[in-house]
């Protein structure tokens, strides 16, 4: 998903990772789409860690936490 956008060298996967956990894949999606709109808006060339986190902060999981419990103890 974000392999194919322009991003900022300064990215932490791992705190990324942190950040969306509990996110299904539809809601990174997301994220990376909505950072992409935020950062062409701002007139920035490259995706940033700050711009993600600040997308991240203001798009919560489509998917309860319970409701995932549910597909772990079933697969």
């Amino acid at each position: 998903m974000i392999k194919n956008r322009p991003i900022d060298f300064g990215i932490d996967y791992d705190r990324l990772a942190a950040l969306t956990e509990n996110y299904v894949s539809s809601d990174l999606k997301l994220i990376v789409d909505e950072a992409s709109r935020k950062t062409i808006r701002d007139g920035i060339k490259r995706i940033s860690m700050t711009t993600l986190k600040f997308v991240i902060n203001n798009q919560k999981p489509t998917v309860s936490l319970s409701e995932l419990k549910k597909y772990e103890i079933t697969s």
